[in-house]
């Protein structure tokens, strides 16, 4: 290949060495919207990467799903926080997300979809030049039956297929392993205008110091931390609290992240003690996001 004074040559690869892409002729499989299905998938995938620590042991390295019925549930953690983000879908058939453990204990096991393979279907699931129908079709379908390890993903969205391996089968009881929120002081904070006041502030990660502190005061939030320079950047924003007085020191990365994936109007339920497990959501119910502390 010319261009210009430039001149490229590429080794061509066999055809007949490139993977088949399967094609999706389930008769049973969830149902969902194209809309739904993004939301489902970018509020949960961003707690993979941001703050994440390698060597935790609760790092799940992609997107576990889960399925309740009508509900989907998309869960993501790096050890350090955690995202669940639920999607409402329609069963066609009998299909399930679900496995059986082998052993004493059986316990129900549950896809982990790679972000990287997730980060391609959102890039694609935005592409406004696809005419997407108003529903699309996704299963989970094994190569060998009962075989979770053989087991892939397929979606049927018209114009476009997709297929992705899952990384494993887990078994992430994460309802177990958050907080109780009941009897916390709530506050009301517009998402975009606190990731503003983050941003403006200047704060800045680094390996000394990753942290911020946010100020629970009546009716306003204070966003205080480190600038670069050494110095100490405070910027106020409105919000709706009523409470005591409280100092929350977190991983500022972690925190933007959230905020980033998010619009509108959020809740914070304050942890009771330092070192304590941050809750946020949104009025809709579908969104729960839980940050630990720093003391």
């Amino acid at each position: 290949m010319t261009w210009g004074n430039n001149r490229f040559e590429f080794e061509p690869t066999d055809p007949d060495n490139f993977p088949n892409v399967a094609e999706f002729t389930e008769k049973s499989y969830y149902r969902i919207e194209p809309v739904e299905l993004l939301h489902l998938l970018e509020r949960a995938m961003f707690a993979a990467d941001a703050g994440k620590d390698q060597n935790s042991g609760s790092r799940v390295p992609g997107v576990w799903l889960e399925d309740q019925g009508k509900k989907i549930s998309a869960v993501c953690t790096n050890g350090k926080h955690l995202a669940v983000q639920d999607g409402q879908g329609v069963c066609v058939g009998k299909h399930q997300l679900r496995w059986m453990s082998n052993g004493n204990e059986p316990r129900a096991l549950y896809p982990v979809i790679p972000i990287l393979s997730l980060k391609t279907l959102v890039k694609t699931l935005k592409e406004k030049s696809i005419n997407y129908p108003s529903h699309v079709k996704m299963a989970f379908v094994a190569s060998k039956k009962d075989n979770p390890a053989k087991t892939h993903l397929l979606l049927d969205a018209g114009e476009v297929g997709f297929c992705s391996r899952h990384l494993e089968a887990r078994s992430l009881e994460w309802q177990f392993i958050v907080p109780d929120t009941g009897g916390k002081s709530l506050a009301t904070v517009d998402s975009g205008q606190l990731l503003a006041a983050i941003k403006n502030s200047k704060i800045i990660p680094s390996t000394a110091y990753s942290g911020m502190i946010l100020i629970f005061e009546q009716n306003k939030l204070t966003v205080s931390g480190q600038k670069k320079d050494g110095s100490t950047a405070q910027l106020t924003v409105s919000m709706k609290y009523s409470g005591k007085k409280v100092n929350i020191k977190l991983n500022r990365e972690c925190f933007m992240a959230m905020l980033q994936a998010l619009n509108g109007e959020i809740r914070i339920f304050t942890p009771v003690e330092p070192g304590g497990v941050l809750k946020v959501d949104v009025n809709d119910g579908k969104f729960a996001y839980f940050l630990m502390t720093m003391k």
